[in-house]
């Protein structure tokens, strides 16, 4: 029965299309702008306060004109009981000369103040919102009184023992006064009460007003600062190069609009970072094949294939030899740019021995340190680490090879290793120019080249140090560059020894 009840009200309002376009228009005013948002939010936060404004004028007018209605009912009151007892005084002194003097003019007197006693009780009855039964009583004291002046002499004992009634009538407007003004007190102990009470409701009002107004605050600030965050995240998300989470604002139609306009420039990048990295290899792919080539004819050279070479001979052949291997490695850093530059890739966690991994790293440098006359100076301890092994070296053997790139001729590296706790430290240090302050920030960012000058006839190609840093984040480390007493680099890298 009262599902079909509700059913024939839904309806029934649906036939109102005003309450139709309303309802919808509550539900959409939410999402049209951040503007309209502001608006809603500030008028749903002052109506509050317009309400409680408004009921309290509305309390004060109230306890206003109450208080002015007490204060003329108890002035005209206190008049009226005023004139009341002079008039019966009026009425006694000219019933007592009347009954002396017997003038029918005297008689006359008192009947007009009679009458004055009864305007006055009238005006009485009708000051008072609830009737006082000792005016009708006085009432009809006065008249019987006057009825008794009327059919009597002024001599007779009637008269006599009418003047003995005025006794009673004096007592009975005593007795209204009294009452007059208990009414008037009670309606003053009223007009407190009304007042107490108004009070009340003001100081509950306001104590229930404060914490609505602030909820009401609080929530439209986090309507409105939720997607201004959410545009913060996703702008941060963008300029440390996450492009693969996609970018959702939720919140008014603006805003969300300027989220998917972040959406689309994400999904450019992605784009952009794809068509060059399509680039990179392509390039790359071609590169290898001549110089393959070119290291095939060296290695015919070296191998006497074509013939005996001198002094002279031998050494350019190794300078090509050198070179191209270096040349080789770098084509071979472009062709794995790609995938180092998803460094959330899973890592493939394994027991890794640190110093077999550095020795491994120093033999593959081994024609180079040997070319320079370098010293290596090998202090690593027999360390097992948890990490990927594989990421691991490459980063060892970027730091390696740029101590090598940048050493003097019959310099000397040094690379440390050692446990602090649960963190491993790993310190590569060379001898050469060093790396200014001004740089040590910008060397880990990919393709930046460095102003100091390179030993060898290959220049680098400025992703070594980057992908140095992007592997020791990933194993949730990091790694500096170290001021020393010596000019040259000093990169210190700090790893757990255990996956966090």
């Amino acid at each position: 029965m009262q599902q079909r009840n509700g059913i024939r009200a839904f309806h029934s309002w649906r036939r109102f299309p005003l309450l139709v376009i309303l309802f919808r228009m509550g539900w959409l005013i939410r999402l049209r702008s951040l503007n309209v948002l502001v608006l809603v939010g500030f008028a749903l936060v002052a109506l509050p306060v317009i309400f409680a404004l408004g009921l309290m004028t509305t309390y004060v007018d109230a306890l206003a004109r109450q208080s002015e209605e007490v204060v003329l009912l108890s002035g005209q009151t206190t008049r009226n009981a005023q004139m009341l007892l002079e008039q019966i005084t009026s009425l006694e002194r000219n019933a007592r000369q009347y009954r002396v003097v017997g003038d029918p003019g005297l008689l006359t007197v008192y009947e007009n103040r009679h009458e004055r006693l009864l305007v006055i009780l009238a005006e009485l009855q009708r000051l008072l919102p609830e009737p006082l039964e000792e005016i009708p009583e006085l009432r009809e004291t006065a008249n019987d009184l006057l009825e008794t002046f009327q059919q009597y002499p002024h001599s007779g004992p009637e008269v006599a023992e009418v003047i003995k009634r005025f006794e009673f009538l004096n007592k009975q407007g005593d007795t209204l006064t009294v009452r007059l003004a208990a009414r008037t007190d009670e309606a003053l102990e009223a007009l407190q009460d009304r007042a107490d009470v108004v009070q009340h409701i003001l100081y509950w009002q306001a104590t229930a007003l404060i914490p609505l107004v602030l909820l009401l605050a609080a929530l439209f600030t986090v309507l409105i600062a939720r997607p201004i965050r959410q545009l913060g995240n996703a702008i941060r998300q963008l300029g440390e190069g996450d492009v693969g989470k996609p970018i959702a604002v939720r919140g008014p139609v603006d805003l969300e609009d300027l989220g998917q306009r972040l959406d689309w420039l994400r999904r450019r990048l992605i784009d952009l970072e794809q068509e060059k990295n399509t680039f990179l290899s392509h390039m790359s792919h071609e590169l290898k094949t001549p110089l393959a080539n070119i290291r095939e004819g060296v290695e015919l050279l070296m191998d006497g294939s074509v013939g005996d070479l001198t002094g002279g001979q031998k050494e350019v052949t190794e300078i090509l030899q050198s070179n191209s291997l270096g040349l080789q490695k770098q084509i071979e850093d472009l062709l794995n740019f790609n995938a180092w530059q998803d460094m959330k890739a899973r890592l493939q966690y394994n027991e890794c021995g640190l110093r077999e991994i550095v020795l491994q790293t120093v033999k593959q440098h081994q024609l180079s340190i040997n070319r320079m006359a370098l010293h290596m100076n090998v202090r690593v301890d027999e360390l097992r680490i948890y990490a990927d092994c594989d990421k691991l070296k490459v980063m060892i053997d970027n730091l390696l090879s740029n101590a090598v790139k940048f050493s003097p001729q019959g310099g000397t590296i040094t690379v440390e290793a050692m446990q602090d706790g649960g963190w491993v430290d790993i310190h590569v240090i060379d001898e050469g120019p060093g790396i200014p302050e001004s740089e040590r920030d910008s060397v880990f960012e990919a393709f930046y080249q460095g102003r100091q000058v390179q030993h060898g006839h290959v220049r680098g190609t400025g992703i070594g140090l980057a992908v140095v840093r992007e592997c020791a984040r990933i194993h949730h480390g990091y790694v500096e560059i170290l001021g020393g007493e010596k000019p040259g680099a000093h990169f210190h890298v700090r790893l757990p020894k255990q996956p966090l």
